[in-house]
């Protein structure tokens, strides 16, 4: 296996440190594997989430497009318009937290 030397902040000295005298590791080089083991996992979730995240904005992005090329949708062309469609949404939720 290569050799790799580091610099540990005094911080990460004293926690390496810690975990050494607990007995978890046989040695500094397995701490270090096993923290970076823990590190490959969490950025493997990280990037699993964040694909979940891009399939669902593409399924809105599909979902969105196919409402405009039906025509269904509404053309706001002023800020009084927007003003009273906001104002007919807030009041079809009411309604609805109202009634469940």
């Amino acid at each position: 296996m290569p050799t790799l030397t580091i610099e540990l902040t005094e911080e990460s000295e004293e926690i390496l440190s810690k975990v050494l005298k607990s007995g978890a590791f046989t040695d500094a080089s397995e701490a270090m594997q096993e923290g970076l083991r823990l590190l490959d996992m969490r950025q493997a979730a990280i990037d699993e989430e964040e694909e979940v995240k891009a399939a669902y904005l593409r399924k809105l992005l599909a979902e969105s497009t196919a409402s405009y090329e039906r025509g269904d949708y509404i053309e706001i062309n002023t800020d009084e318009e927007l003003e009273a469609v906001m104002e007919e949404i807030f009041q079809k939720a009411v309604a609805k937290s109202q009634s469940a």
